[in-house]
């Protein structure tokens, strides 16, 4: 997937900004490879990767008390300082402006996890749900079957998925990107072997069809 996407961007910047033909060498190893070097690369000159700051104690899954997990990301400090303001009177540990700073809960990233696991297993996720939209918090649910996934009140709002016609078709996602002008990005479901056969063959010269396979008649 990695090595399409790149294979389609390259393409689009070849079309756009030259105007001769030429070779596009598209690797999956070194597409993926791109990807994950904006993590390691400033992993460089770090001994132990989890002391890097890129491992946060408060960017992470919890669970919550009826055994949901969710999806949690106060990276920035602001978010921090909300969700601990705003749940202090409700849970007193939060009452604490120790880890008000970034670089403060990356240093102590073992301390806050343990701080937010507890927190979070004190209530159920539909408790979770409401507080932290109230607060506008970075969160998500999350979602482990496939039903969730396509009931998610995102995706069905966005129609990101759908079901083409067909006794065995399967749900798909739409290009996940959408057009001012409309573009159809869904796509049909495979045939059945030889459905297309007649509407292929009454394209070809007569020449060039199949002796046992006479023109199909004028539908006018």
């Amino acid at each position: 997937m990695a090595g399409a996407m790149h294979a389609a961007l390259a393409l689009t910047a070849a079309l756009g900004n030259d105007t001769q033909g030429q070779h596009i060498d598209v690797s999956l190893s070194e597409s993926i490879t791109a990807w994950c070097s904006l993590f390691a690369l400033p992993l460089r000159d770090i001994s132990d990767p989890l002391e890097a700051g890129l491992v946060q104690g408060d960017n992470d899954t919890f669970t919550t008390a009826d055994g949901r997990r969710l999806s949690f990301a106060t990276f920035e400090d602001k978010f921090w300082q909300t969700f601990r303001t705003e749940l202090a009177d409700e849970f007193p540990e939060l009452d604490t402006a120790a880890y008000d700073r970034r670089a403060d809960r990356t240093a102590a990233r073992q301390a806050v996890n343990d701080l937010l696991n507890g927190v979070f297993l004190a209530r159920d996720h539909a408790w979770w749900q409401q507080r932290l939209d109230a607060l506008n918090a970075p969160w998500a649910p999350v979602l482990t079957t496939p039903g969730e996934l396509l009931a998610d009140p995102h995706t069905t709002a966005r129609q990101l998925f759908s079901t083409p016609d067909g006794p065995t078709a399967c749900p798909q996602a739409r290009f996940p990107v959408t057009f001012g002008a409309g573009l159809e990005t869904f796509r049909a479901p495979a045939p059945a072997l030889g459905e297309h056969t007649e509407e292929i063959l009454a394209r070809l010269p007569a020449e060039r069809r199949p002796a046992d396979r006479p023109a199909p008649p004028d539908p006018r």
